[in-house]
């Protein structure tokens, strides 16, 4: 609801603390979370969130593309964790 809505902070918070809450047992959080930090311009944190939900879903279509598409991710290590 607040990332279409456009309040990103308030949509950042949502799903930080709902991946700390459920002890980032749900990929589709950090999908989330990617999102909003994509849209924010902070690709390295996208790229973190993108790789753990590659993690769980190797054939997610919309974080390969977003990784593809953002020039920190090549440059950045491979081991994201949750």
């Amino acid at each position: 609801f607040h990332f279409f809505r456009g309040d990103l902070a308030r949509a950042e918070r949502r799903f930080a603390s709902a991946a700390l809450a459920s002890a980032g047992a749900y990929y589709e959080i950090y999908s989330d979370l990617g999102a909003v930090y994509y849209r924010q311009g902070r690709f390295r944190e996208a790229a973190d969130c993108y790789r753990i939900v590659l993690q769980d879903d190797p054939g997610n279509k919309v974080a390969r593309e977003r990784l593809a598409s953002m020039p920190v991710a090549a440059a950045s290590p491979q081991g994201a964790t949750r």
